[in-house]
């Protein structure tokens, strides 16, 4: 690994033969002093960021083992880049800031890219930027891209867990499958000119960090907000808000875990770090377990197929939407299994529904 600052001196690459690690950020280079990078065939992070490069001088064809490459903050132009297509096993790639109208390779090529951060570069709202192939895509930073709409469907990046497209012009409608996203941690919608939210909150269950701040919403617009109960961080901020869309009581969350008065201070504290510690256990959100599975021990091997129970009209469409949550959480599975059991709806005092599996013969 090589970690330095240079200004006119230089390197002899073709010395560093087994280098996997090379960071010259925030150096004052003439691009000429990078000639010969192309020749440390075992490099694995490459990092250029803020050296006011205007070309690279060297091709990224021979780089095969590159993972991580940062470039960002360089004016550089997509015909600087040739080669980027070639680095199979590239998995994060920063753009930030390079003044790039399209990107310099085919999206295609990067099968493995977990992470891309192409925002603040000004492509052309017409360039095709077909985002959606990177299925193994887990942050994507479009921020401040001048996008008139999203350059990808939100089904095809279902290992998606960070999105920023803040401070884009984008209509509401091209949001309407983001709950599609259910693996999504942190999402920046912040300043898009947004007046309404065409989704539910419903499926975005493990979100943890929401920004739709700089956008005129009212609180209709952000119903159901309060059922993500892994929610940290939240930003309203200039949103026209006359009044919060949530209510802050009442919510089943790990503060929301009352102590017992016949347990001592030390004690309370005992509990408190230990539900903090599983804070994600301790709310609302129905979960599963992998550490064990229940058998079903059969007494024959008698088909056992039993029909539904018939459910009152009135709770269709409810139950509908609890089962479809169950199914995005991981809880159930479509089965095409020979076997059957009816599902039965259990009434709770506070006026919701149990669903309940009557395997009883």
């Amino acid at each position: 690994m090589v970690d330095c600052n240079l200004t006119n001196s230089s390197l002899r690459f073709v010395s560093l033969t087994k280098l996997t690690e090379l960071d010259v950020s925030r150096s004052e280079l003439d691009s000429d002093l990078l000639t010969g990078i192309d020749q440390l065939l075992l490099l694995e992070k490459l990092n250029l960021a803020f050296c006011d490069l205007t070309k690279l001088p060297f091709r990224f064809d021979s780089l095969i083992n590159l993972r991580e490459l940062d470039i960002s903050h360089n004016k550089l132009h997509s015909d600087s880049l040739v080669g980027i297509d070639n680095l199979a096993l590239l998995e994060t790639l920063n753009l930030s800031s390079c003044d790039a109208t399209k990107p310099p390779f085919k999206f295609d090529s990067l099968p493995k890219l977990k992470e891309l951060d192409v925002s603040y570069n000004k492509f052309d709202c017409d360039s095709h930027v077909d985002i959606g192939k990177l299925g193994f895509l887990e942050k994507l930073n479009l921020h401040f891209c001048n996008l008139r709409k999203l350059p990808f469907r939100f089904e095809s990046l279902n290992n998606l867990k960070e999105l920023d497209v803040g401070e884009n012009k984008l209509a509401s409608e091209f949001f309407n499958d983001i709950e599609k996203l259910v693996s999504l941690r942190k999402l920046n919608l912040s300043c898009c000119e947004l007046t309404k939210l065409p989704f539910c909150f419903d499926s975005l269950t493990k979100l943890k960090e929401l920004k739709v701040s700089g956008n005129k919403l009212d609180s209709g617009s952000l119903a159901g907000i309060d059922k993500i109960a892994l929610l940290e961080t939240l930003n309203l901020s200039s949103c026209d808000l006359t009044k919060l869309p949530f209510s802050t009581l009442n919510r089943e969350c790990a503060t929301a875990v009352m102590y017992g008065d016949q347990l001592s201070t030390s004690e309370k504290k005992e509990v408190y770090k230990f539900v903090s510690q599983f804070k994600e256990v301790f709310n609302d959100i129905p979960g599963s377990t992998s550490i064990l599975e229940h058998k079903i021990n059969l007494m024959s091997e008698e088909l056992i197929k039993r029909k539904p129970c018939p459910v009152p009209y009135a709770i269709r469409e409810q139950l509908q939407k609890y089962l479809d949550e169950m199914e995005t959480l991981g809880i159930i599975q479509k089965s095409q299994s020979p076997y059957s059991a009816p599902i039965v709806r259990v009434p709770k005092p506070d006026g919701s529904n149990c669903i309940c599996v009557d395997i009883e013969d």
